[in-house]
């Protein structure tokens, strides 16, 4: 009968150890979560391209969800129209957001398609790729911190906001978001038939603030058939001409 002989393994501790740090450190990049955005005073803008017709939107959908009330993380959901040949009509789609988001198509030099997470107007991925998303969460945004803006509520007629986007900084553009906090959708026809489809942070509209006087006013008007649970904030974002995000703020939700 043979017997195989017998070997001690020997690992040296430091080895060991820097083994389970690298394990770790892959954990954190492999995470099938979203993890806590790092520390730091200046907000992440995370710009959401998706769809209610789209197959795989609903995943990036519950993942910025997940992350919308992180601390410096402003999260932007456009609803593009591109998607609504396909039997069902999404019922926040905007040919304004598909035109913006073709402005990024210049930018990183590739197709538009949903969904598309754009970081700080600086970088793109799938918007399901959460191993990308944290690693984004992970850097410091240079993208500076504007004075919150106020907003006020006329029953589900209006919304104001009151803004000062004073900056040092050279910005090209500037934009009020009226932002619906949540709305639970039930699709009865396309790629998601039968589903009851959570979007948030929706980009409701998207108006251009003049540029001679950083403060200001505008008023939103409310889209019909609201119910009195509906939610919305106003955000406010500077942008160059390359699309980069200058600043940002985000009001109190009402």
């Amino acid at each position: 009968m043979y017997i195989a002989p017998s070997y001690k393994v020997v690992i040296p501790i430091l080895s060991l150890f820097g083994a389970l740090s690298i394990l770790a450190f892959q954990h954190i990049e492999n995470s099938s979560e979203p993890i806590p955005v790092a520390p730091q005073n200046n907000p992440v803008v995370l710009e959401l391209f998706t769809s209610q017709s789209c197959p795989t939107c609903e995943n990036a959908d519950i993942i910025v969800n997940t992350i919308k009330d992180y601390e410096n993380v402003i999260v932007l959901s456009y609803h593009i129209d591109y998607w609504n040949q396909l039997g069902w009509i999404d019922t926040f789609s905007d040919a304004n957001h598909t035109n913006y988001q073709r402005k990024y198509e210049r930018r990183f030099d590739r197709n538009s398609y949903a969904p598309q997470m754009v970081v700080n107007g600086k970088s793109e991925f799938d918007g399901t790729n959460i191993r990308l998303l944290n690693g984004s969460l992970k850097k410091q945004s240079t993208t500076e911190k504007l004075l919150t803006p106020k907003i006020y509520r006329e029953e589900n007629k209006s919304v104001s906001v009151y803004y000062d986007f004073f900056t040092e900084k050279k910005y090209d553009k500037a934009y009020a978001l009226l932002i619906m906090d949540s709305c639970d959708v039930a699709i009865d026809n396309g790629p998601n038939i039968g589903k009851m489809m959570t979007n948030t942070n929706i980009v409701i509209n998207r108006v251009p603030l003049q540029l001679d006087n950083s403060k200001g006013n505008y008023t939103f008007k409310l889209p019909p058939n609201l119910k009195e649970t509906d939610q919305f904030k106003v955000a406010i974002i500077l942008q160059d001409n390359n699309l980069n995000m200058v600043g940002a703020a985000v009001s109190k939700m009402q």
